[in-house]
């Protein structure tokens, strides 16, 4: 029975491998600012099979547990909602070992509008994101999408991170939706976690387009979320089809993507060379322009620039659908605007 216990012992503490971390980011592409309350994904080595009680994650001496073990090389965590500012560690606690510690700052506050069906891979280096689609209709519970916008008087809701203790319960947010503010109807404070959920109304008078939602709290911005708003196809704007970049920038014979909402339900990614797909058709000008892919669910569309527009002066791309005629986005034509896919 000793030998047993002795063996049954030694394979306990041989199982309970000290995690290594390797970096750590937040559920938003592009951001890496943080706060306290901010979920974020911590990459690294951990072990296989283990159980969200099993860890903590300790941030300028305050420790919290993790949301999900998600598998052996990411886990999900919150930051304590009582990390103090300034520059600190993080390490990652399992069945009692440490692991290596990695710096990271800690803003307060550092709101984030954030995280709703945002999911990371991490068999890829970096880390690859699903859309961020962070804001809700608060009729539905479904997210504001390319296939399905917020319309003029709708009551929207979106979840806010980063705040910390203090400033959550204390500080009013304001919210911007196009550069125009509008009403915060109710403020649901998640006690002690650094967290809102914000339910704002849209006007009548609120811009119609691929539009920006910014939150302020205590004089910080949050980041920006580009929604829909209003009926029928929507243009945000206009990239180089291979690097994403140029944007509004064109050259005749070019490839570009046309990023916005309100192109359908139905995607046909293998168009080429119809000019009308699904009833859909993109118009610089009055030259109809070839489609590669139709992206409809995503809301992009990648298309051939006609080679018969000039080389320089603007032309007004418009998308045409069932639905309607999306308001002109004009574009700069230059002679070449290359890129490499």
């Amino acid at each position: 029975m000793r030998k047993i216990l002795f063996l049954m012992t030694l394979a306990a503490a041989a199982w309970a491998q000290a995690p290594v971390i390797t970096s750590f980011t937040t559920g938003i592409p592009g951001v890496t600012t943080i706060g306290p309350g901010t979920e974020i994904y911590i990459l690294g080595t951990f072990v296989l099979h283990s159980a969200g009680r099993d860890y903590t994650i300790t941030v300028g001496g305050q420790t919290g547990g993790i949301n999900v073990a998600d598998g052996t090389d990411f886990i999900s965590a919150t930051i304590p909602a009582t990390t103090p500012a300034g520059a600190t560690t993080l390490v990652v606690t399992y069945q009692g070992q440490a692991s290596n510690a990695i710096p990271i700052t800690i803003s307060v506050p550092q709101p984030q509008l954030g995280g709703v069906g945002v999911l990371i891979s991490s068999q890829t280096a970096p880390p690859q994101f699903n859309p961020y689609y962070p804001i809700q209709h608060n009729q539905t519970g479904n997210n504001v999408t390319p296939t399905s916008p917020a319309a003029l008087g709708e009551v929207l809701q979106v979840n806010l991170t980063g705040l910390g203790p203090d400033v959550s319960p204390t500080a009013t947010p304001t919210l911007t939706v196009g550069g125009q503010a509008e009403q915060i109807l109710q403020i649901t404070v998640n006690s002690g976690n650094g967290q809102e959920e914000l339910y704002f109304g849209l006007s009548q008078n609120t811009p119609i387009g691929i539009e920006p939602v910014i939150v302020m709290v205590a004089g910080v911005a949050s980041n920006t979320v580009n929604i829909p708003v209003g009926s029928g196809p929507l243009v945000g704007f206009v990239l180089n089809g291979a690097s994403f970049a140029s944007q509004n920038v064109i050259a005749p014979g070019s490839i570009v993507s046309v990023f916005g909402a309100g192109f359908g339900t139905q995607d046909n990614l293998s168009a080429f060379p119809s000019t009308n797909v699904n009833g859909l058709s993109v118009q610089f000008g009055t030259a109809a322009a070839p489609i590669f892919a139709l992206a409809a669910t995503s809301g992009q569309i990648n298309v051939l620039v006609p080679t018969e527009l000039p080389t320089t002066g603007t032309v007004d791309l418009t998308v045409q659908t069932s639905g309607g005629t999306s308001p002109a986005q004009p574009m700069t034509l230059a002679p070449a605007a290359p890129g490499i896919f």
